[in-house]
């Protein structure tokens, strides 16, 4: 794996949906990419996780295939970039709010626990001399009197103050558990993730799917020394080096894989080191990431007030009719990508979390952009599949290595290599598919079976590189298309558009032609490089 994550070595801030996300986003993400140098992507995916840390705790989705269950707006985020790839720099410049709200927010629970620490010590030796004074006490009267005393007393135990504690980095388990009891909104955010996946994360797989799912955790999968369910909200940001994830991945990939930890994610496969000129003028990117910042303070702010005021209610969004057609025709179109075949067959896992972590996007969008809208609109919604869509490509090809899908492409390669060897030396007149079969094809595996050999020449069909024509003995030949002709190979003479003379095959031999009209290939066109498949 760790080489396809050296290979991504595109330009991202050319294709990434910059557009997709709100105005006020899209400018810090813009201007923040041409000032500091870094991808749009990264950049990006650092501000999903601020949103969605920010808003967790304020909304959650009217999921529109559970009306009577609501989900959560938490997203899970992975960024895979190399060292020296930035990472600390854009992640101090998002996350700085939350730095200062901490801060307050520890003064405060400071403050407040030396006042409890007061309060404590007083009412303990009020405690004790309730005590002493109920053992000097013969009068039964006097006694009972003391015992009410004492009951009311307790009562009136001064309480310890909940701390808020909004961000955790690379936490202990018993640190999680003991933060989430007193305010059960949280997120795992780190820039160097390096201990979270070298520590004991298999231990915390269970939890954290649960905490996703919106599911009641039992505390003593954490800790035992606490027992007692509880529902957290958490939002995941773990910032990597490629090589640590990729040992972690093969140390423990079949079990992320089946309990669906990584599905889970949206993932972000940063190119390596590959970065445009830093400005030396950082006034545009300071005041669009300061319009961001301060729309993020706002919305803190208010999860104080309720933190305060245990207040644990949240507005409930819905998704409008027309969005509920667009989640619909999207869902039907990913379930189609991952069929066995199809372009995202080796994600089926994190294909299949798409739709759910498009519907927290345009939450998260609606929220941060109007406080009192209850509605997703169709917008929103189209915007956030735009980027869950783009990260799945990310995805793919990071899961790519090894893959059926990629020995099948590789297949297909090898074959049209031998196929085009084959037209060069004999002057592009057909071949026996025999020779094939017979001589087999170097490359990844051997290709001498036809289960084997017929759906990548189905493939090769579909991409218009070859035709297949049987003639009425059954014989099997590999045609060359004209390359004139090859978008039209079938409008007017086949002689004109194939490399086919007819005295090789009159046309009242041929019993079937096979071209991309009626053959189909294993997969998407789209997956192959045209670039590797020229003649």
């Amino acid at each position: 794996m760790d080489e396809t994550i050296k290979s991504l070595y595109y330009n991202n801030s050319e294709v990434y949906p910059l557009t997709a996300f709100p105005l006020i986003m899209r400018n810090a993400i813009e201007s923040l990419h041409r000032d500091c140098g870094v991808p749009m992507s990264m950049i990006g995916s650092v501000m999903l996780a601020s949103a969605s840390l920010t808003c967790q705790s304020l909304i959650d989705v009217v999921l529109p295939y559970d009306k009577y269950n609501k989900g959560s707006c938490a997203l899970f985020l992975l960024v895979l970039a190399e060292s020296g790839g930035r990472k600390s720099t854009i992640f101090t410049k998002i996350m700085s709010p939350f730095d200062r709200f901490s801060s307050r927010m520890k003064a405060d629970y400071n403050r407040k626990l030396q006042q409890y620490d007061d309060e404590m010590e007083a009412w303990t030796e009020y405690s004790k001399d309730l005590r002493i004074l109920l053992r000097k006490t013969k009068s039964t009267e006097e006694r009972d009197e003391l015992w009410d005393e004492i009951k009311e007393h307790r009562k009136n135990k001064p309480l310890a103050p909940r701390r808020f504690h909004l961000r955790y980095g690379n936490t202990t388990e018993a640190s999680l558990a003991k933060g989430l009891m007193d305010y059960p909104y949280g997120g795992i955010i780190t820039d160097e993730a390096i201990n979270f996946f070298k520590g004991n994360i298999v231990d915390l797989l269970g939890f954290l799917n649960g905490v996703w799912d919106g599911v009641p955790q039992p505390f003593d999968r954490l800790t035992k020394n606490i027992d007692q369910d509880i529902t957290a909200w958490m939002t995941i940001l773990l910032m990597v080096q490629p090589k640590i994830f990729d040992t972690f991945m093969k140390k423990n990939d079949e079990e992320l894989r089946n309990n669906g930890f990584v599905s889970r994610f949206i993932i972000d496969v940063q190119p390596r080191n590959k970065y445009i000129e830093t400005s030396l003028d950082y006034s545009e990117s300071d005041a669009a990431i300061a319009e961001y910042n301060n729309r993020i303070e706002e919305l803190l702010k208010v999860q104080e007030t309720k933190f305060n005021n245990f207040d644990d209610s949240k507005i409930s969004l819905h998704l409008s009719e027309e969005a509920k057609k667009l989640w619909q025709s999207k869902n039907s179109e990913i379930d189609k990508k991952r069929d066995i075949g199809q372009e995202w067959e080796n994600i089926n896992d994190i294909a299949s979390k798409a739709s759910n972590n498009a519907i927290r996007i345009a939450a998260i969008f609606t929220r941060i952009t109007n406080d009192e809208c209850t509605i997703i609109n169709l917008k929103p919604l189209e915007n956030a599949y735009r980027i869950v869509e783009w990260h799945l490509q990310q995805a793919n090809k990071l899961f790519f290595k090894d893959s059926p899908q990629e020995l099948f492409i590789n297949d297909v390669i090898s074959v049209f290599e031998y196929i085009k060897e084959k037209f060069r030396s004999n002057g592009g007149m057909p071949f026996s598919k025999n020779d094939l079969t017979q001589k087999g094809v170097d490359g990844p595996r051997k290709l001498r079976c036809t289960k084997q050999l017929d759906p990548i020449l189905s493939q090769l069909v579909s991409l218009k590189k070859i035709v297949i024509i049987t003639n009425k003995n059954r014989a099997i030949y590999i045609v060359k298309p004209k390359l004139e002709a090859m978008y039209n190979i079938y409008e007017g003479n086949i002689y004109e558009c194939l490399h086919l003379p007819y005295d090789f095959l009159p046309l009242n031999s041929i019993a079937r032609i096979n071209m991309p009209s009626n053959t189909q290939g294993k997969y998407s066109n789209n997956l192959f490089d045209p670039q590797k498949l020229q003649y």
